[in-house]
């Protein structure tokens, strides 16, 4: 998964190419950062996302949750450290 992506054609183009409803009908930004919505293809359906990974994390000093932030660059054995 890449940090920033490039959306350059309109959901209804993106759900033409690969056989999907547009369900999701709005205009986005060309550039989609982390944590903003973003277009996904779900089976045969265009819906909006989130871009990136929930990563919660624990304050060191507090032991309280911190805010959660998207991360859209992971390893494959730091998975588990993701929540959900």
């Amino acid at each position: 998964m890449c940090n920033v992506y490039r959306l350059s054609k309109s959901t209804e183009q993106v759900a033409s190419s690969f056989g999907a409803s547009p369900s999701a009908l709005r205009t986005f930004a060309s550039l989609i950062f982390p944590g903003d919505q973003g277009l996904v293809v779900v089976g045969d359906e265009v819906r909006t996302m989130a871009w990136g990974f929930p990563r919660q994390e624990i304050s060191p000093r507090t032991g309280r949750a911190l805010k959660s932030k998207p991360v859209t660059n992971v390893r494959a054995n730091k998975l588990r450290t993701f929540s959900m």
